[in-house]
C-alpha cells in the first residue's frame, strides 16, 4: 500500500451560529426571511432518512422544506442513507432486512420516484454514485453479524448498473472506511477510516484502481464533495463543519483554504451534504450521545450513526455566511443524512 501524507494550509473563518438562536435581532429575522424566499425558487430538491410510524423511509421535500413526500413507503422494511445520481433519475440507498432469518444491511436503487426498487448486494454498506450515474460504488460489512457501526467495513465495490456486473477494488488493505464518495473524475474514492488501514482515526483519498492512499491531514469524517470536484465539506468536530477546497484532478489531491461555516454552541452538526452548485449546505442537526433503541428497526448507539433513532432535524446554510442557517425539519424524528437531488423533466425517468 503506497502511504502519501499531505499537509494542507489553511485560512480558519467562522460563522459562529450562536446569533441564530437570539430573537431580538430584527436583522436576522429578516435574513431568514430573505434565505426562505431565494430557497423557494431554487429548483433542486432534498432527500433524507426519517422514522415515522415505527418505520424508517426515505423523505424528499423542497430546498425550502416545503413539498415533504415519503418516496419508500414500506411498514416491513427500514430504508436509510439515501443518495441521488448525478443525473437525479435514481437514489441508491440501504434497506435492514430479515435473509435466511438473520437481520443485514443491503444496498438497493430506485428511481427517483421510489419505483423500480433493484437489490444491489447484500451484507453492502453506504453507497454512493459515479459522475455518470452508471456505477454505484459501496462498501462491504466486515462481519456477517448485523453490526450499526459504520466503521465495520471491508473492500470498496463498484458495480455496474449496465453490465450487472461487481467489482472489488484491488487494494485488500481497505477496511474501517465509511461516508465514502467518488470524485467526477472517478479517479478517488474520499472517506473517512476509523481504526484500520493504520490510522487512527482520518480522511483519506483512495485511488481506484490502485493502491494509493493519501492522509488529507484533515480532522473529522463524513466528507462530501460538490459535483465539481472542487470543494469538500465535513464534520471537524461534534459542533463544527468545515469546507475546503480540494484537486481531485491532482497525482496528490490536498486540502487548502479551510473555513468553518457551520458552529453550534449546544447541539451536534452532523452529515454536511452540499447542493449540486456548491450554493447550499444541508446537515442534522440534534443532540448527541448515545441513544436507545426505541422501536421496530431502531438499534443502540451514537445518535449520528444510520439506524439510531434520536431527535434530529434537517437545516440548511448558505455555503457563504450571507444567510443565517435556518432548519427545514422541525419535528426531531430522526431527519438526518440529507442529499440533494436535481429536478427532471416533467414525463422524464422517475417521474
Amino acid at each position: 500500500m503506497q502511504l502519501i501524507r499531505m499537509r494542507s494550509s489553511f485560512s480558519l473563518i467562522l460563522f459562529p451560529l450562536f446569533l441564530l438562536f437570539i430573537p431580538c435581532f430584527p436583522a436576522f429575522a429578516d435574513k431568514a426571511d430573505d434565505f426562505k424566499a431565494q430557497l423557494r425558487e431554487y429548483p433542486n430538491g432534498i432527500l433524507f432518512e426519517t422514522y415515522r410510524d415505527n418505520n424508517w423511509e426515505i423523505f424528499r421535500m423542497n430546498a425550502d422544506g416545503s413539498g415533504v413526500v415519503n418516496l419508500t413507503n414500506t411498514a416491513d422494511a427500514h430504508e436509510m442513507y439515501p443518495k441521488a445520481s448525478p443525473d437525479g433519475t435514481k437514489i441508491c440507498f440501504v434497506s435492514d432486512e430479515m435473509v435466511g432469518g438473520k437481520k443485514i444491511h443491503s444496498v438497493y436503487y430506485m428511481n427517483a420516484d421510489g419505483t423500480g426498487r433493484i437489490k444491489v448486494a447484500e451484507n453492502g454498506r453506504q453507497p454512493c454514485w459515479s459522475a455518470d450515474s452508471q456505477t454505484i460504488v459501496y462498501l462491504g460489512s466486515k462481519y456477517k453479524k448485523f453490526n450499526v457501526l459504520d466503521y465495520v467495513t471491508t473492500g470498496i465495490y463498484f458495480y455496474d448498473l449496465r453490465t450487472k456486473e461487481h467489482r472489488r477494488h484491488p487494494n485488500p488493505a481497505i477496511e474501517h472506511l465509511y461516508c465514502p464518495c467518488l470524485s467526477p473524475s472517478g479517479r478517488w474514492v474520499i472517506a473517512t477510516v476509523h481504526g484500520g488501514m493504520g490510522f487512527s482515526h482520518a480522511i483519506l483519498a483512495l485511488g481506484v484502481d490502485n493502491d494509493t492512499v493519501i492522509d488529507l491531514q484533515i480532522d473529522g469524517c463524513r466528507p462530501d464533495l460538490t459535483s465539481d470536484g472542487r470543494k469538500i465539506t465535513w464534520g471537524k468536530s461534534d459542533t463544527e463543519i468545515c469546507t475546503g477546497d480540494i484537486d481531485v484532478n491532482s497525482a496528490a489531491p490536498a486540502i487548502t483554504n479551510i473555513a468553518t461555516p457551520i458552529t453550534s454552541p449546544d447541539l451536534h452538526t452532523y452529515h454536511a451534504d452540499w447542493s449540486p452548485d456548491g450554493k447550499y449546505i444541508t446537515y442534522s442537526l440534534g443532540p448527541g450521545g448515545t441513544v436507545q433503541a426505541n422501536g421496530p428497526g431502531t438499534n443502540r448507539g451514537i445518535a449520528e450513526l444510520v439506524g439510531v433513532r434520536a431527535q434530529w432535524d434537517i437545516w440548511i446554510a448558505s455555503a457563504t455566511g450571507e444567510f443565517p442557517p435556518i432548519p427545514l425539519t422541525t419535528d426531531g424524528r430522526s431527519n438526518k443524512e440529507s442529499d440533494w437531488i436535481i429536478p427532471q423533466p416533467k414525463g422524464g425517468p422517475g417521474n
